[in-house]
């Protein structure tokens, strides 16, 4: 009985692992895709309300009054817990882009851009 509640943390932890190392199961490249097709994902179980984003990209992020964590506004919530969005945007190699200034900027870097043809990080930790 109570090695399966080891069990069950162990993976928890390694789950909560993969997105703080940087290893996404959805970074799989689609060499097909448009080469201006990004995906942003957010872990906001692991946002400390640093505010940053919101400031860099009010547009894409709001302060929650509720927990102080910001919310990524027109995302989909995933099974895992994070957030995601696809964007079709030229200027995402800007370094003056807002999501991307939003996910170099995140103090915590639980926001990461990456482009959907290759698979490549563009933007966060």
């Amino acid at each position: 009985m109570g090695l399966g509640l080891f069990k069950k943390k162990e993976e928890k932890i390694q789950s909560e692992s993969k997105f703080m190392t940087g290893w996404m199961e959805r970074d799989e490249p689609q060499r097909n895709a448009n080469p201006h097709l990004y995906r942003i994902v957010y872990s906001r179980k692991h946002c400390i309300g640093g505010d940053i984003c919101t400031f860099v990209d009010p547009v894409h992020f709001n302060l929650s009054k509720k927990d102080g964590k910001a919310d990524f506004l027109n995302s989909q919530k995933q099974e895992d817990g994070t957030f995601v969005m696809t964007v079709e945007d030229p200027t995402m190699n800007d370094i003056g882009n807002p999501l991307r200034r939003a996910a170099d900027s995140c103090p915590a870097g639980v926001i990461r851009v990456v482009r959907v043809k290759d698979g490549r990080l563009v933007a966060g930790h």
